[in-house]
Formats: C-alpha cells, sequence, structure tokens
C-alpha cells in the first residue's frame, strides 16, 4: 500500500465500515456487543477495592455500582423508577460487596435492545446547517449516520447520542443523559456535555467534553484532542439538569484523563490534550441566544473558587435555580481567561 496517502488505512474508507454506512438500523446492536465485551473493565474502572488488582477476587460496593445508572435506562423498566440498579440485581440483599464477575454475568444477561419508536435519525447529510429543538429530540435517542460538511446543532438534552461514519463535521449537543458514542469518524469537531462519553475508532477530530466520567477511549482513534467544554448560552443550565449532570468544579476536569481501553506504544498517536492556545469559544447560532466570554462572570466565585473550599462550593452550585442564572463557562480558568 501506499503510505504517502492520507487516506492510508483510515477508519472511514475500510469495507466495514463502507457497510455499516447502509446497516443504520445495526449501530445499537453494536452498542450492546461493545458493552458485553468491555463492561469487566468498566467495572473494575469503578472499583476502589484497594486490596487487589486481580479482577477475579475484585468487588464494588452497591453505590459503587449504581453509578452505572447512567449507562442504562432503568426507568424503562416495570419497577419503580426510583429502585436503585443494585436493587434490581438481587446480588446485594444479603452483602455490602459483589464480585466483578458475578456483575458482569448479570449486567450481560439483563442488557436488550431499546424502543425504536424514541429514535430520531439524522443521516447522510451534506454541506447542510440543521437545527434541532428540545421539542423534536428531547429525551430521544439521536442517531448521527453519515455525515459529511455539516454542521449539526441540538438544543435540547437528549437521552442517547451516537456519531458514526462521519467526515468534516461540526455536532454541538447541549446535553446528553446517558451516553454519548463517537465511531468511525474522520475531522469532527465536536461540543458536548454528557454523563458518559466514548470514543473509538476516529482520526483527526476534536472533542470538547463536560461530564460525570472521564472519556473512554477504544480502538484504533489516532490524532484525537480533547478539551474543555466551550459552549455557552442562556438556557444551558436547564438543558444540564435536564440530563442529570452534576454542576461541578470536577465535572469540569472531566476530560483531562480519558481511560484509554487499547492502549498503543504512543500514547501521542492515540490522543492529546488540547493545548491552551488552541482552545476558543464555541460560536453558536442567534437561535440558541449565546452568552459571549464578557458576561460569563455571575458564579465564578461559586465555581471556579480556592480549591481548599471547593467541595462546598460544588454541593451549591448542584442546588442552583436555573432561574435567571447565567453560568460561566464551563471550563478551568486557565482556558476561558485566554478566550479572546
Amino acid at each position: 500500500g501506499n503510505l504517502s496517502n492520507p487516506h492510508f488505512s483510515s477508519p472511514i474508507n475500510s469495507p466495514r465500515s463502507k457497510t455499516t454506512r447502509m446497516a443504520f438500523t445495526s449501530e445499537y446492536n453494536q452498542m450492546i456487543v461493545f458493552m458485553k465485551s468491555n463492561i469487566k473493565q468498566i467495572l473494575s474502572f469503578l472499583s476502589v477495592d484497594l486490596n487487589t488488582d486481580d479482577k477475579v477476587t475484585s468487588t464494588l460496593s452497591e453505590n459503587e455500582f449504581n453509578l452505572l445508572k447512567v449507562l442504562f435506562a432503568p426507568e424503562k423498566l416495570e419497577a419503580d423508577p426510583k429502585t436503585p440498579l443494585s436493587k434490581m440485581t438481587g446480588l446485594y440483599n444479603n452483602t455490602n460487596k459483589v464480585n466483578i464477575n458475578s456483575l458482569t454475568d448479570w449486567i450481560s444477561g439483563a442488557l436488550q435492545p431499546g424502543d425504536v419508536n424514541d429514535v430520531l435519525y439524522i443521516q447522510g447529510l451534506s454541506k447542510i446547517v440543521t437545527i434541532k429543538d428540545k421539542q423534536m429530540c428531547s429525551n430521544k435517542e439521536v442517531r448521527i449516520i453519515a455525515c459529511e460538511h455539516s454542521y449539526i446543532y441540538i438544543d435540547a438534552s437528549v437521552r442517547l447520542i451516537s456519531i458514526v461514519n462521519c467526515v468534516n463535521t461540526t455536532v454541538f449537543v447541549a446535553s446528553v443523559k446517558k451516553v454519548c458514542t463517537i465511531d468511525k469518524c474522520e475531522n469532527l469537531t465536536v461540543t458536548v456535555a454528557s454523563n458518559f462519553l466514548r470514543i473509538g475508532n476516529t482520526i483527526d477530530s476534536t472533542i470538547n467534553y463536560y461530564g460525570s466520567f472521564n472519556p473512554v477511549l477504544y480502538g484504533d482513534n489516532r490524532g484525537i484532542i480533547l478539551g474543555p467544554y466551550n459552549g455557552n448560552y442562556t438556557d444551558l443550565i436547564d438543558r444540564i439538569k435536564e440530563a442529570e449532570i452534576p454542576i461541578s468544579y470536577k465535572n469540569i476536569q472531566s476530560y483531562d484523563n480519558p481511560l484509554v481501553l487499547n492502549e498503543i506504544e504512543d500514547d501521542n498517536m492515540n490522543h492529546k490534550i488540547q493545548k491552551i492556545d488552541h482552545f476558543s469559544a464555541f460560536i453558536l447560532p442567534d437561535n440558541f441566544k449565546p452568552i459571549f466570554p464578557s458576561s460569563m462572570k455571575n458564579y465564578d466565585p461559586l465555581i471556579f473558587g480556592s480549591s481548599d473550599k471547593q467541595n462546598d462550593k460544588e454541593n451549591e452550585v448542584g442546588t442552583l435555580d436555573s432561574t435567571g442564572t447565567i453560568l460561566p463557562i464551563l471550563c478551568p480558568n486557565t482556558y476561558r481567561d485566554a478566550i479572546k
């Protein structure tokens, strides 16, 4: 093969990827396969069992296991939606900790496809600008598939979102209640607030992220730039609260330490953290009523105050009344100060 060809071995140009572009309805099944294949590693990531590094004997407490609620939709089961995920397993009835292998078996058996009527497809766009509002996609699963040279703006709290087989496309998503998936894409620019973010088989893309957990990188990623969240507009605080993403200093820094499932020899080929002098505010359409950096000062002392009082500040921020509240852009001070 010709190694000088810029598209050589690109995930976009593989025969498997081209086939997948036509199999739109199979994406959810791919997510199920991914979860079943990697759930043990995800459980190990959640565990704070310091007594062993052995996955066979590692355990998870109830509170640790309940963090997985952001990945699933237990509210769609017949059980009371307020029932903790741990209680649905039956494994914690007589103990406070359960072996990771037992939890893996339970999750693998419990995973089922979702309701296709709750899915909104955005597919095949070429040189298009589109804006989706709350009425169109609130609490839905959104699938952005095979788009190129387009701009997609979503002003809503969606349940799940997947961005697959897209090239040279910009995507803004106000908030995601469960999981944002970016897979088999090239030259993307994405700004997203999500409880969970996973990126796979993607190259030369920039993702600015705010969320509850560190991003997960899997497969053949190259040239991924991870940076802090860079969008802001008047309704953003409402969208983040609708997605049940805590507003805290810890979540502002989530982009900085991704979990890499497929380590390669040169980490710099896989991903880099965005340089401060390359960071800028995301330009949103006027429909969003964007907030400019000069207006982002209302709650700076509350969110970005001294580190020794940060825990108390996080608790206060989490209960802010959204009425009339203007959030500062949700990124570290050093990045915000660099915005021109």
